[in-house]
Parts: structure tokens; sequence; C-alpha cells
């Protein structure tokens, strides 16, 4: 996988600190972008089973229930934001993007064997070296 380094340096104790921020950057990311809907789901079922009662409640137009629901589309729009960040965050071991192909050049012409965006913000391994978020590689 690493084709441009020719000797990596091994995972070191530095490294997997490093490694921590970056996990911790993606899941924060990940749950704050699919928590709000699925606790508005829930809201949604628990309106449905509940014959009306949880929807009077949560839209009795009080202003607790505006700064709840301003809330939880801060915490998407936040989730949203991490992982286009997460895009930037750059790997402790190589020192390219962790979550960027280096080597991809799209050409519109023709993709010439290659697929997808060169980016993958959902990725667990570096996508230049290959070390995995844990440290092993």
């Amino acid at each position: 996988m690493a084709k441009a380094y020719t000797k990596l340096p091994p995972v070191t104790d530095e490294i997997r600190k490093k490694l921590r921020f970056v996990r911790r950057m993606r899941i924060i990311g990940i749950w704050g972008l699919i928590g709000p809907p699925l606790v508005v789901a829930l809201i949604v079922l628990a309106h449905r089973l509940s014959g009306g009662a949880v929807g009077r409640y949560l839209l009795s137009h009080d202003p607790w229930t505006f700064r709840f629901f301003t809330t939880l589309f801060s915490i998407w729009i936040v989730g949203l934001i991490l992982l286009f960040l997460n895009r930037a965050v750059k790997c402790p071991r190589c020192g390219l993007g962790f979550r960027t192909r280096m080597d991809f050049e799209r050409t519109w012409a023709s993709f010439e064997g290659q697929s997808g965006f060169g980016a993958n913000v959902f990725a667990r391994r570096c996508l230049n070296c290959g070390v995995r978020e844990d440290g092993s590689v």
C-alpha cells in the first residue's frame, strides 16, 4: 500500500496517542451526524405509539422545545463539520492525509482503474500507509 515509502517508522506509543485523537474525531463526527436524526426518529415513533400524546408535549410551543430542537440541529451541524475536518487529519506515521489518498488523480476522460473519490471520512486505517486507528498495521 505504501508505494512512495521504502521504510516507514514503526508504530510507537506516541503515534498510538495521536491515533487516539484521530479515532475520537471520527467517532464524535459520526455520532454527531447520526445521533440527532435517531433522536427525532425515536420521538416520531413514540408519538405514533402514544396516540399523539408525545407530539402534544413536544410541540406545545414552550421555550424548552425550541432550545431542544435547536440543540439537536446544532449537534448535527457540528458532526457534519467534524466529518469534513476529518479529511484534513494527517497520519502521524506517514505524514500524509489519513483519510485522503495522495496518489489519487481524477481524470474525467478515463478512470484508469481508479474508483471512488480518493477520500473516505469513515476509514479506520490510513489510506496511504495502512496503519489502523488502534495502531496495528
